[in-house]
Formats: C-alpha cells, structure tokens, sequence
C-alpha cells in the first residue's frame, strides 16, 4: 500500500501506486532541479520548523478518498474532493496518535500533463498548497487551541459550534496568509510564547 523514503527529515509516503505512477514518479524526479514533488518538499520544508519535521509525514497519492478515508473517523457522509469552488488538492490530517501529522496530495495534481493548463500556474498551484497545507501542520505541532474551543462547555451548543467554526475559519485564514507571503519565514512558529 505504501513506499516511504526521507529527504532533509522530510518523510514521503507513496500510497495506491502503481508500476505506471512510479514510472512517472520516477521520471520527475530524474530531473532534480525540476522536479515538482522536490519543490513540493521544498515548499514544505520553508513552514515547518526542523522540529516539525520529524513528526510530519508527506503523502503523495494516486487514491486521494482512500488515504483520507482512511485517516478520519467513519462518518456517514463519505469523503468527497468536490468543493463549491472546486476540488481539493491537499489535506492535512490531526495528529495520530503517535503525534504525526500527515499532509495528503494527489499524486494527478503533482503530476498533471494535461496541454491545456499553464504549467507556472501550475507550478505557482504546487507551491502554494505545500505552504498552506505545511501551515496547518504546524498549527496541529503547536498544540493550541484557538479560541480555547473545547474549553467552553460552559456556553451553550450553538456558542461552542460557532466558536469552533470561527476558530476554524482563523485557522484557514492564517494557513492562506502564510501561503502566499513573500517571506515563508518562520518567524509566526513562535505562538507558544
């Protein structure tokens, strides 16, 4: 079901792939300096503190629902990628229970070939989710919680369900700030302090 190798503390996990998906793993990592799973581990690495590190792991798939489904709690919806502004790319995962947080990518996302999409624009799209899925990795390394969401059980269950869809909605937000920020520094992994 899955490969798993290590780049500069990175852990890539390869799930659902066939002898044909590793063929074109294969040949885009053959060019190094091009390689758009290198830039997503790049893209990573620029959020994540080296301590962060150790405890993420990055999955590349070419069976999305399956690796999310997998990871969550069986409910009776099932998972989809549709989203009303279209479909999904990336999914970051709470921690398990040994404390690692692992951030899913479709293995046709990172790999598209199709003639008729800009390939910076793609290529800017890789960048992007890497920062903003490795963003909500962090926040999950933290172990905060915004808005002390499940300290509230004194409020009633409307207050408690907005309270955690506003700490959820800051959380997008900040993941979103940080994926398309200039300086990716590390510099607002200091919230503990």
């Amino acid at each position: 079901m899955a490969d798993t190798d290590t780049d500069n503390g990175i852990q890539l996990v390869l799930e659902f792939i066939t002898d044909e998906d590793k063929e074109s793993i294969q040949g885009d990592l053959k060019d190094y300096e091009n390689s758009r799973i290198i830039r997503l581990l790049r893209a990573v690495g620029s959020i994540l503190t080296p301590e962060d590190l150790t405890k993420t792991r990055v999955v590349i798939t070419a069976n999305f629902i399956s690796s999310v489904s997998s990871r969550q709690a069986k409910t009776e919806q099932e998972y989809t990628m549709q989203r009303g502004s279209g479909l999904v790319i990336g999914k970051t995962m709470p921690p398990d229970k040994d404390g690692v947080v692992d951030m899913l990518f479709p293995l046709q996302f990172l790999l598209r070939q199709d003639v008729t999409i800009d390939m910076k624009e793609l290529e800017s799209s890789i960048q992007h989710v890497a920062k903003h899925e490795a963003a909500h990795a962090h926040l999950y390394h933290l172990e905060i919680q915004p808005f002390d969401v499940y300290l509230r059980e004194g409020f009633g269950h409307a207050t408690q369900i907005f309270t955690k869809m506003a700490s959820d909605l800051a959380e997008e937000y900040l993941a979103e700030q940080i994926s398309i920020s200039e300086d990716s520094t590390k510099n607002w992994t200091d919230a503990k302090s």
